[in-house]
């Protein structure tokens, strides 16, 4: 058993509390627009989402003190883009709502999932309503959901920021006493990579190449491998993050050639990686993300107002319970059936 840590017990604490209040917030919304143009459902729903991860930012951000320190391409305005980036660990993801709010695209960001995380309570089954798509290790399987999840962002001029970990799982590569990195990042798999590219070539305008890098000492260098647990307890000062744009249209157009172009880039980041746990940095200028703590606690005040309001009345208790018992623990169970024995 780990040691009990109480910053990150807040953190889980305040984001699930919250959770289903989202969830009832997000049907009355799906309700509502179910007689509009889709349009407006994307509308709502990514303001919502965008809202929530103001939310989150009030732990992973502000109550952590954890300074995000950006390298090279700054985005200024929203666009469709296909993100890729190396995977270390559990809040990667959060990458995403720092840099995202640089451009107002927050809520168009939708992840490729492992279809396990449809089992986690509220978050799996919200997260394919917000328009992330799950995939199984088998690609035969995968490449008729994302053809079909594309021609959904397509036919329905969905807003996205898709990110993608071309690696397939997380990796922490190991530092050694000097402080020297080997096989920072692992060889990316290309089918699924290849796939969004073809796919999305009519529909995003621009691929982003994203590296990201822990450091929690002076030389910049990892000495604990990073996660929830190590972000809550301080013991991470930065998160740097690398950002190259490539227009989509100038990418190779046979898979051979996306394949290659992939690869390099993951010998990149290599580079870069090694490079960096050297103490010398990230290339490219240096820019910082706008901390909007008003923005933050404004919508953080409106979710914990909103589910204290709910928590006061016998009638909100009983719509929270029986959320979480049939929307949370229901939904679960369900989408652990059917992970293990339809898909």
């Amino acid at each position: 058993m780990g040691r009990f840590n109480p910053h990150s017990a807040l953190a889980y604490t305040g984001i699930v509390a919250v959770a289903p209040v989202y969830s009832m917030v997000w049907a009355v919304a799906k309700g509502i627009t179910l007689i509009l143009p889709k349009k407006y459902y994307w509308q709502l729903d990514g303001w919502l989402y965008s809202s929530y991860q103001s939310y989150i930012r009030l732990y992973f951000e502000v109550y952590t003190g954890v300074k995000f320190v950006f390298h090279g391409f700054e985005p200024k305005e929203a666009e469709n883009a296909l993100c890729i980036m190396n995977h270390q660990c559990t809040t990667d993801w959060f990458v995403f709502d720092i840099l995202g709010s640089a451009a107002n695209a927050v809520g168009r960001v939708r992840f490729v999932l492992k279809s396990k995380l449809r089992m986690l309570p509220f978050y799996g089954w919200y997260f394919e309503q917000h328009g992330c798509v799950y995939v199984t290790k088998s690609f035969k399987k995968d490449e008729r959901l994302l053809e079909n999840a594309f021609q959904k962002f397509y036919r329905e001029n969905i807003p996205v920021w898709l990110v993608i970990y071309p690696e397939g799982t997380r990796h922490v590569p190991a530092l050694d006493d000097d402080g020297q990195v080997s096989n920072a990042v692992l060889t990316p798999k290309h089918k699924g990579f290849v796939s969004c590219v073809q796919n999305l070539r009519n529909h995003a305008a621009a691929l982003y190449d994203i590296t990201v890098a822990y450091t929690c000492d002076q030389n910049g260098r990892r000495v604990h491998d990073p996660c929830m647990e190590t972000m809550m307890e301080d013991k991470y000062t930065e998160i740097h993050v690398h950002v190259k744009r490539y227009e989509m249209s100038n990418l190779p157009q046979d898979a051979g050639g996306l394949t290659s172009w992939l690869h390099s880039r993951f010998d990149e980041k290599e580079k870069i990686l090694q490079s960096f746990h050297r103490g010398k940095g990230f290339p490219d200028n240096v820019w910082m993300a706008k901390q909007d703590r008003a923005h933050v606690f404004l919508h953080s005040a409106f979710w914990v107002g909103l589910t204290t309001l709910t928590l006061a009345t016998s009638t909100g208790r009983r719509l929270y319970k029986n959320t979480v018992l049939y929307g949370g623990v229901g939904i679960s169970i369900l989408s652990l059936f059917y992970v293990n024995y339809l898909e």
